[in-house]
């Protein structure tokens, strides 16, 4: 099915339902090929090819599920796809018209200066009421599809579903309406809210006005007194001028003049009184609006909070939590598992299930399941009801003699009549249909049909699976609480110990420091330390320092490549290896490089020897992110013996031929150089058992990394280079691992050494004892043995009066290979399996 579309998206002007398009789909009623022109040919613009055309409303319909048949998992699993693009979908949709409305947002504050006219509050609600109302369509679409489907298998039930679906949309779309609503009143009393202050703003202007000019009057009137009072001289001479500049103008009458000042003051008072009257009951109005809009509010977050409530019950409808099956939970596939749940599902008896699982006689017969199941004659009930009577002729009828025959055979070894007719016609006694699952678990458990224990435990198993919905989730939510009480004793457990710890690093790595302060670096740990620019400092000429690198003076850095340093590492390991042979111990690696590079550019001068030397060096110290190039510049330190080398190497090749084994085990002892995923993964837990999880799941991505989406692995090309020596992400995870554990090992061994050590850092037999325990509580007496010998340089017995510096210990255990677990015992044992024929040895 496309799903790229809504399996019900009309396109013209009528809405239909999914449930009944889909019906509609399914009988063919109502739709018909489009209308056809003059000459028969069908009248379809570019935009409807396709489609369906209904006659009745002249609509036209994409039909996505025109499957009749009974609806199956994988009709699930497509709408449940659809589902999720068209989700997608939504989103993207929804955050493209967010940046869209923010985009015009900000543009018109830029034009206008200042914030926009439009509340981009109710834009952005508006814009989320779309979004909702698209997953709302979206979800319809799938729960009217889902109850088709359920209806193919039961009408009554599918449409109950479909009513319950509807009435709850009904109810998310009244909802919807009044939020609608009350947005709409909001909008209305934010308008009025910014229409009332902006009036009040106005009569406010219009008092203040009014004040300012009756207090420049009054003021003028003061000051005037005020000078009269003042200067009586003055006030005589003005007033005898008053009396000339009365004579002058007897015609004016300020009397009156004084009167109408007085009566318009008394005016601009009374309006100054009104005013402010309006403006308390302006106040009082503002005030009413703003508690209608606090209940507004508050009604609006209830309705909002029953909205999100009414999606989550809607979400906790159906909680499904997986069957177990107790102990045999391990046990059975994956298909194995589906089969009994839906034998379960289909409300079989459990004792039915369990003579199907524990059945001893029907094996050979399976090909035969369902043989009768389209024959309308062979029912359950007929068929047993001629097999009680063998009568033959009538069965003979209505079956071909070949059916007659195979339950004759079967009757003949004993099967009993009830499962013949059930294994012949697929069906139970209740007339269920077993097509699917009986050929998975009839006989599934034939071998243990006379073992009681695995009887009673095969009961309790169906028992405990079959239990309700309601209390496998109450099981599983006891299980969390459990799992969370142990957690937390843990994480408080941890916490004091990574305390503790944390103490005692300290005052260890106080006397580690004091004590590595005191050590004497060699010239290849200076000169790696050290930061070079465009030349090197070279070591000299004295007798301490080694042929190849004797040298006074400057040298250039060349900046080795990756390539020309791998290249020399493999030619030193190469010819080491022959150096070294017969030989009673190797040759170290600081004095062995001379000799190989002396050999090596034996023509040519001094100075063009050291130059090749220290940039080799060099070389190693660039490209250290390599573990090749790690590996031999440690050797070359003196950090890690080549001992560690040898083993890394032995290990490589250990793990190379446990694939090629386990690949001919898997094909019939033909190398085909594939190995499934699954089994590689078994293989990869198996040979590195003694790994942590974390770092056996950086294996298998490291694999999964070299060759993604693959179901089988090419395992040779796991260990292949490149023309650089690169080798794939596997092989360089498996060689950093390899330094990393056997760092960490010989840390924590150093901390523990100096925990059970004494004030002068000597370490006696017990407290080594304690601390190789301590790092290892799994470590053998064979082992142990082993490592109290490397420590203390001696095989003879030891005594509570053998002492050795922690320092010199760890300077002795780094000359040997030692490490967590016993990988190599567990190889041993995987090529001993393997020998003796075992299909194979990982399985397990």
């Amino acid at each position: 099915h496309d799903f790229k579309i809504p399996p019900t998206r009309i396109i013209g002007d009528r809405t239909a339902t999914p449930f009944t398009s889909s019906q509609a789909a399914a009988s063919g009623e109502g739709l018909s090929a489009p209308p056809a022109d003059v000459d028969g040919n069908p009248k379809v613009p570019a935009e409807l090819k396709g489609l369906m055309h209904e006659k009745t409303s002249r609509d036209w319909y994409k039909l996505m599920f025109q499957n009749r048949d009974l609806a199956g998992r994988q009709d699930v699993y497509s709408l449940v796809n659809w589902m999720q693009e068209s989700m997608a979908e939504a989103i993207k949709t929804n955050l493209d018209e967010r940046r869209k409305r923010e985009a015009r947002h900000a543009q018109s504050h830029n034009d206008d200066g200042g914030p926009s006219a439009s509340p981009a509050f109710y834009d952005a609600e508006e814009q989320e009421f779309a979004f909702l109302d698209n997953q709302i369509h979206i979800f319809s679409t799938c729960a009217y599809e889902l109850c088709r489907q359920i209806s193919t298998h039961c009408v009554e039930r599918g449409r109950l579903m479909a009513y319950l679906w509807h009435s709850m949309s009904s109810f998310m779309t009244e909802m919807r309406e009044r939020n609608l609503h009350l947005m709409h009143e909001l909008s209305v009393v934010d308008e009025l809210k910014a229409e009332l202050e902006q009036k009040a703003w106005g009569h406010n202007e219009e008092v203040r006005s009014a004040h300012e000019k009756n207090l420049h009057t009054v003021g003028n009137i003061r000051q005037a007194f005020i000078s009269m009072s003042v200067d009586q001289a003055v006030l005589q001479s003005e007033k005898e001028k008053l009396e000339k500049w009365k004579k002058e103008n007897e015609h004016i009458n300020y009397r009156e003049m004084i009167r109408e000042l007085k009566e318009e003051l008394v005016h601009l008072k009374h309006e100054l009184s009104e005013t402010k009257g309006n403006l308390a009951m302006k106040e009082q109005e503002f005030k009413q609006s703003e508690a209608k809009l606090h209940k507004m509010t508050q009604a609006r977050r209830e309705l909002t909070d029953k909205l999100a409530m009414t999606e989550t019950k809607m979400l906790q409808l159906t909680p499904r939590i997986p069957r177990r099956y107790g102990e045999l939970q391990h046990e059975l596939k994956y298909d194995q598992i589906l089969a009994l749940d839906e034998a379960l599902s289909m409300k079989m008896n459990i004792d039915s299930i369990m003579g199907l699982l524990l059945d001893t006689k029907l094996g050979p017969y399976l090909k035969f399941f369902g043989y009768l199941a389209n024959n309308p004659y062979a029912t359950y009930g007929k068929l047993t009801e001629v097999l009680h009577n063998q009568d033959w002729a009538e069965l003979e009828k209505h079956v071909d003699a070949f059916t007659v025959q195979i339950a004759g055979n079967m009757l003949h070894h004993g099967v009993e009549m009830e499962k013949v007719a059930t294994l012949l016609v697929g069906r139970d006694q209740d007339n269920k249909d077993l097509s699917k699952i009986g050929h998975k678990i009839i006989g599934l458990y034939a071998s243990s049909a006379n073992d009681p224990e695995k009887i009673e435990q095969l009961k309790n198993a169906l028992m405990h699976a079959n239990m309700s919905t309601v209390d496998r989730f109450k099981e599983a939510q006891s299980q969390v609480t459990d799992i969370k009480k142990h957690e937390a004793a843990r994480d408080r457990y941890v916490e004091k110990l990574e305390s503790e710890k944390k103490e005692y690093e300290d005052s260890v790595k106080e006397k580690m420091e004091r004590r590595q302060a005191h050590k004497k670096k060699n010239m290849f740990e200076k000169f790696v330390e050290k930061e070079h620019g465009s030349h090197f400092i070279a070591f000299g000429t004295g007798l301490d320092v080694p042929r190849c690198f004797k040298y006074s003076g400057k040298i250039k850095n060349r900046s080795l490549g990756k390539k020309e340093t791998e290249s020399l590492v493999k030619e030193i390991w190469a010819a080491k290896k022959v150096w070294d042979e017969g030989k009673p111990e190797r040759t170290r690696m600081e004095v062995y490089i001379s000799v190989f590079l002396g050999d090596k550019y034996q023509e040519l001068e001094q100075a063009e020897l050291a130059d090749n030397a220290y940039n080799f060096v060099n070389g190693l110290k660039i490209h250290s992110y390599d573990a090749d190039c790690e590996l031999f510049l440690k050797i070359l330190l003196g950090h890690v013996t080549e001992e560690v080398y040898v083993a890394l190497q032995d290990t490589q090749d250990e793990l190379l031929q446990t694939m090629i084994n386990t690949d001919k085990q898997l094909h019939n002892n033909s190398e085909t150089g594939r190995i499934p995923k699954k089994d590689m993964s078994r293989l990869i837990e198996t040979f590195f058992k003694a790994k942590t999880t974390l770092r056996i799941s950086e294996l298998q991505d490291s694999i999964e990394k070299q060759q993604p989406g693959k179901s089988t692995i090419e395992y040779k090309k796991l260990f292949e280079e490149d023309e650089c020596f690169n080798q794939g992400p596997f092989l360089e995870e498996v060689k950093d691992q390899a330094l990393a554990e056997r760092l960490e090992y010989l840390q924590e061994l150093e901390t523990a050494f100096y925990r059970y050590s004494d004030s002068e850092h000597q370490l006696a037999e017990d407290g080594a004892r304690k601390a190789f325990k301590l790092v290892d509580p799994d470590m053998s007496k064979e082992k142990l043995k082993f490592s109290l010998e490397k420590v203390y340089a001696t095989t003879e017995r030891l005594t509570k009066d053998h002492k050795v510096d922690v320092q010199e210990a760890m300077e002795r255990l780094q000359k040997c290979v030692i490490g967590k677990g016993n990988r190599f015992k567990q190889f041993a044992k995987l090529a001993k399996l393997t020998l003796q024929g075992t299909k194979n040895p990982f399985a397990k």
